[in-house]
């Protein structure tokens, strides 16, 4: 169990993490507008006409590209923040260091919890890369819809990073208890 002032510590990326994924969340709804937008005053390829490109093969290709970026998604915070270990991120050298107000709660907190105050620049790296990757789904599916000129394609694409992207939820107080006492 976390302390009531680490708590507070961490209360303030937790919210900026959450409006982060929400956004991510939001995009995805807003590729399918896109797609629908895009492609909506395009000129349907003339019946007996070669398309540039064949729409399945198309599909398929980047289809295979989402897998790959979704179950890279998964991945990824196993080898970036692997369990019982150092994360692989470091704030060391980035922008992404603890803000003034985790520092300054930071003198008040035990070395235990100092310690894992210390992981949140990592862990809000680690959620941004892995929340990018899921919303690169739907970004393959308005690829396909722009270049097969079927504005439909994205949806398919769209549901599942939506869907991806709610299982990805930020956790910061559940990723801090599962580290504590594990160094």
């Amino acid at each position: 169990m976390l302390s009531p002032e680490l708590r507070q510590a961490i209360a303030p990326r937790a919210q900026r993490m959450n409006l982060l994924w929400g956004a991510f969340l939001a995009a995805t709804v807003f590729y399918v507008a896109l797609a629908m937008f895009a492609v909506g005053g395009a000129e349907p390829v003339a019946d007996g006409a070669t398309p540039p490109l064949d729409p399945w093969l198309l599909t398929a290709v980047l289809g295979a590209a989402a897998v790959g970026a979704a179950a890279g998604s998964f991945l990824l915070p196993r080898l970036l923040l692997p369990a019982g270990r150092p994360p692989k991120l470091t704030a060391a050298g980035s922008r992404q260091g603890p803000t003034a107000a985790e520092t300054a709660a930071a003198a008040h907190l035990p070395p235990s919890e100092r310690e894992l105050l210390e992981l949140l620049p990592a862990y809000q790296t680690t959620m941004v890369i892995t929340w990018a990757m899921r919303e690169a789904v739907a970004v393959f599916g308005v690829v396909a819809a722009i270049l097969t000129r079927q504005p439909a394609i994205a949806v398919p694409f769209a549901a599942v990073a939506f869907a991806l992207l709610a299982l990805a939820r930020p956790r910061v107080v559940g990723f801090l208890e599962g580290r504590k006492g594990r160094g």
